[in-house]
C-alpha cells in the first residue's frame, strides 16, 4: 500500500511518497508537483492521488496490502535490464549477449540515463519516442524491431516478477514491423558450377564446396572437424562452429559446440564429390603437416578448413577473400551465406519439399523455410495449377452455367 503527502518546499508543492527497502526502512520519494505553494493545494493533491494510484497499479497484488518496496519501486530501468540481462546470460549465445549489451548501454543508456527513467514509471509514450530517435538517426526498421524484441521480452521477464503489472512494449503505438526483410541472392546452378570449377586451387576450396552442397552457414562450415565426418558410413555431423571473439566481446577465436539452435545439431549423408574431395585434402593436410614439421600449427588439426600451416580460417577472413574471389575471376556479387540460400534454391527448384529443405539447413521450424523460400517454390505451383486445370478441364460444356441475359 502507497501513502504519501503535499510538502511545501522552496515555494512549491512536493508529492511525498512512502516507500520502503526490503528491510523496512522508510524511504520517501520527493517529486515535484510542478505548482507554487500559493492557491494551488488543491491541484498538488491532484498530482499526488495520481502519482499514487499510478505507483500502486505497478504493485503485484501481494504486495498491495503491504508497504511499497523501492526494490521494486524505485528500480531505474537500466538497472533492470542489467539485472535482466544477467539472468539471461547462460541461456543464450555469446554473440546474442554482445549485442544486447551493447544496445543496452549504447542507445537505452543513452536515452533513459540522463532522466534516470524507473522501471515502474516507464510508458508506452517513452517507447514511441524511444523507436522513433532510432528511425530519425537513419537506421533500417529492422534496427528498431531488435531493440523492441529486446524491451518486450524484459519487460515480460519484468511481469513475471512481479515489478510491474503492465508491459509498456505491448502497448506501444509505434510498434515496429520487419517491412524490410532481407531479399537474398541467388546463383544459378551454371554460376555455382562455374565458381567451384574455379576456386580449385584456392584455401576456400572447401569453405565454398560444403556452403554449397550442404547450406552451412559460415560458423558451421569453419566448426567442420574430421571427427565429425565418418567415410565409413558416409555421413558428416554438423555439431560444432567457429565464430570470431570479437562478436562476443572476446578476442581471438571461439570454438564452440553449442549451435545456434537445437535443429542446427544435424547429421547429412556425405556425397560421393564431397568426400572425394574432402579425403584429397585430409591428405593434403598431412603432407603440408610432414614437410613444415614444427612450422605448422598443430592446434587445429582437427579441423578441416586450415591454410596450408594449419592455422584455421576466421570468418572475417572468409568473408573477405570471398568477395576477393568473386572480383578477381568477374562472378557476380554475393555474400558467402548466399551460398546456404543457392543451395535451397536449387533445391526448391528441383522440386524437393520445404520440410526436407528445413531438415536438410537445420532451421529451427518450417515457418522460417516457408517465409524465404515460398516464393521460389516453382513446382508445387505446378503441380497445384494442373490439380485445378484438370478439375475444371473435365467440366462438360453442357455443365457449364450460362450469363444471365
Amino acid at each position: 500500500m502507497i501513502t504519501g503527502s503535499i510538502q511545501p518546499k522552496n515555494g512549491k508543492y512536493y508529492a511525498v511518497l512512502n516507500l520502503y527497502d526490503h528491510t523496512g526502512k522508510r524511504r520517501p520519494k520527493w517529486v515535484s508537483t510542478g505548482y507554487t505553494v500559493k492557491g494551488n493545494k488543491k491541484k498538488a493533491q491532484e498530482v499526488l492521488n495520481e502519482l499514487i494510484r499510478r505507483y500502486s497499479a505497478q504493485l503485484p497484488p501481494s504486495k498491495r496490502g503491504q508497504p511499497a518496496c523501492t526494490r521494486t519501486v524505485d528500480m531505474t530501468l537500466l538497472d533492470f535490464l542489467q539485472e535482466w540481462l544477467s539472468t539471461r546470460k547462460p541461456h543464450i549465445q555469446p554473440t546474442t549477449y554482445h549485442n544486447y549489451s551493447k544496445m543496452i548501454e549504447g542507445r537505452v543508456a543513452d536515452c533513459f540515463g540522463p532522466q534516470k527513467t524507473l522501471l515502474i514509471e516507464l510508458n508506452y509514450h517513452q517507447l514511441d519516442d524511444f523507436y522513433n530517435s532510432i528511425r530519425k538517426d537513419g537506421c533500417c526498421e529492422n534496427s528498431v524491431v531488435k531493440y523492441h524484441a529486446m524491451l518486450k521480452m524484459a519487460l515480460d521477464y519484468a511481469i513475471r516478477k512481479e515489478y510491474i503489472q503492465i508491459n509498456a512494449a505491448d502497448r506501444a503505438v509505434e510498434k515496429p514491423s520487419r517491412k524490410n526483410r532481407y531479399k537474398p541472392s541467388y546463383y544459378s546452378r551454371d554460376e555455382l558450377n562455374r565458381m567451384l570449377q574455379t576456386v580449385t586451387d584456392d584455401v576456400l576450396y572447401i569453405p565454398i564446396l560444403l556452403a554449397a552442397y550442404y547450406g552451412l552457414r559460415r560458423s558451421e562450415v569453419l566448426g567442420v572437424r574430421w571427427t565429425s565426418i565418418d567415410f565409413e558410413k558416409k555421413t558428416i555431423a554438423i555439431e560444432h562452429k567457429v565464430i570470431d571473439g570479437s562478436a562476443a566481446g572476446q578476442e581471438g577465436l571461439l570454438l564452440m559446440d553449442e549451435m545456434k539452435t537445437k535443429s542446427s545439431r544435424r547429421t547429412l549423408p556425405l556425397l560421393p564429390t564431397p568426400e572425394r574431395i574432402l579425403l584429397e585434402a585430409k591428405a593434403r593436410q598431412e603432407e603440408h603437416r610432414r614437410v613444415c614439421r614444427k612450422g605448422y600449427n598443430a592446434k587445429y588439426l582437427e579441423y578441416v578448413c586450415v591454410d596450408s600451416l594449419g592455422n584455421l580460417l576466421s570468418p572475417a577472413f572468409l568473408s573477405a577473400h570471398f568477395s576477393y574471389l568473386l572480383k578477381k575471376h568477374g562472378l557476380p556479387h554475393i555474400r558467402f551465406h548466399d551460398l546456404r540460400h543457392t543451395c535451397a534454391s536449387l533445391l526448391v527448384a528441383e522440386g524437393v519439399d520445404m520440410k526436407r529443405i528445413q531438415l536438410w539447413l537445420g532451421h529451427s521450424n518450417f515457418s522460417t523455410t516457408a517465409d524465404i523460400y515460398a516464393h521460389l517454390d516453382f513446382a508445387s505451383k505446378r503441380d497445384t495449377g494442373a490439380v485445378i486445370g484438370n478439375l475444371l478441364d473435365k467440366v462438360k460444356p453442357e455443365e457449364k452455367q450460362c450469363d444471365m441475359p
